[in-house]
């Protein structure tokens, strides 16, 4: 997501079309790697066919915009996105989500492992995403 946001420069440039080719191009990977995907992994297989088009359509964003526009986070931003996400997948695998059964409780548990293994740290320690979550409760 950092890469895809980083990319909106193409958006002020007036560069619809290149976005609208990669987005059809995107959506068109995202189908072919369901046929392959699913038949082999189920429902899982969409997930990764989603994630795998995602990240295509990211990079494909990011090579096609202007290269004064690009603006990429800061290394601290990086860094503590990249920390807690780590730190969140490993409890998350090495708990087995604490071995709580069934799609909607180990939802509810993933779910309230990322708010406090991952939202609520990086929101305390990087300031510009507390400015900027101020920011936006002060406009409504």
């Amino acid at each position: 997501a950092l890469v895809g946001i980083s990319s909106f420069g193409m958006l002020l440039k007036k560069r619809t079309m290149l976005v609208l080719m990669i987005t059809v191009g995107t959506t068109l990977l995202n189908v072919a790697m369901n046929f392959i995907l699913i038949p082999r992994l189920g429902y899982m297989g969409a997930a990764w066919a989603a994630a795998i088009s995602y990240a295509a359509m990211a990079a494909a964003q990011f090579i096609g915009c202007p290269k004064g526009l690009v603006q990429l986070p800061g290394a601290r931003t990086l860094a503590l996105a990249l920390f807690w996400g780590i730190v969140l997948v490993g409890v998350a695998e090495g708990t087995g989500l604490f071995g709580v059964q069934g799609a909607w409780p180990r939802l509810a548990v993933a779910g309230l492992l990322l708010a406090v293994l991952y939202v609520l740290p990086v929101l305390a320690l990087d300031p510009e995403l507390r400015r900027g979550v101020a920011t936006l409760r002060a406009r409504k």
